[in-house]
């Protein structure tokens, strides 16, 4: 699953870069928070995704038995996610002003004002999820795993940082610019909210005495709410595609070019080769000069 997931994911981003990388599109500010948040899908499918086939299919899971490797994963898991979720929030953002009746709205949607505001969510990203997981995590238990260094942080993460960072922040700020657009919101199923609502249950159940049956069934639901999870990475593309007419026309238009492209290809190779076979008998016809 995860294996086909990732495939997924890369095709999703590759087909993103192609169509906004288009002059029409580059010239708008949305453009830079949707490369930005496929940048920041391509190193999350890469440290989740990918990572987890090659323990699938190696049975070796570096992030077990490498501490640095351990707090690095996870705190590019936690950066790369927050970063996808803001520039989700940022589009939202840039649509509210694009309308506003006030100019000065309007001016803040601009480049400038979109490379500032990626900056700065960076920033943001790093120093509130990237810094705090890094030390917060580490090998633990026996044998040793990937967790939260003590029942205090795991606590934290579970009954503030997932609920809120993950669950209500992206539902609720694309329902408020949605609102303020009067467009329709398309976010309001997120694919994390699951997970922060798992990390939530698990906090609350942790101290409780579980038999056998339970833990596997919460192993299976995690499995279920991870790969849920992992579409984050997957859909942007699908999604854009469906729902707007411009987007599948400039889909048409650059595979039409590449066929296009393609046969002139073929036909220029075609006639080379004709070519080629008349050129050396000329070449061969050698006049005697007496």
């Amino acid at each position: 699953m995860s294996t086909i997931l990732f495939l997924i994911g890369i095709i999703n981003c590759l087909l993103i870069f192609l169509i906004f990388l288009q002059e029409e599109y580059r010239r708008s500010p949305c453009t830079i928070y949707i490369i930005t948040k496929t940048i920041y899908d391509i190193i999350g499918l890469f440290i989740t995704v990918f990572m987890r086939s090659y323990t699938a299919f190696t049975d070796i899971d570096p992030s077990q038995t490498n501490e640095i490797w351990c707090r690095a994963r996870i705190s590019l898991f936690y950066v790369t996610g927050f970063g996808s979720l803001t520039c989700i929030c940022l589009t939202g953002f840039d649509q509210w002003m694009s309308t506003s009746r006030s100019v000065r709205r309007r001016n803040l949607s601009s480049k400038r004002f979109a490379f500032y505001a990626i900056f700065i969510s960076f920033l943001i990203s790093i120093l509130f999820t990237g810094i705090p997981m890094y030390i917060i995590i580490g090998l633990v238990g026996t044998p040793k795993s990937c967790g939260f260094a003590t029942l205090a942080y795991a606590d934290y993460a579970s009954f503030f940082f997932f609920p809120v960072i993950f669950g209500i922040l992206p539902v609720i700020i694309p329902i408020i610019f949605g609102l303020l657009t009067y467009r329709n919101v398309r976010l309001l199923q997120h694919p994390s909210i699951p997970y922060a609502i798992y990390y939530l249950y698990m906090a609350i159940t942790r101290r409780l005495i579980k038999d056998s049956l339970r833990i596997a069934q919460e192993n299976v639901a995690m499995s279920i709410i991870r790969n849920l999870f992992y579409i984050n990475y997957c859909y942007s593309f699908y999604i854009f595609v469906i729902s707007s007419n411009e987007i599948r026309k400039t889909l048409k238009r650059l595979i039409l070019r590449i066929f296009l492209q393609q046969q002139n290809e073929i036909t220029i190779n075609n006639s080379n080769r004709q070519i080629e076979p008349v050129m050396n008998n000329r070449n061969s016809i050698n006049p005697v000069i007496n």
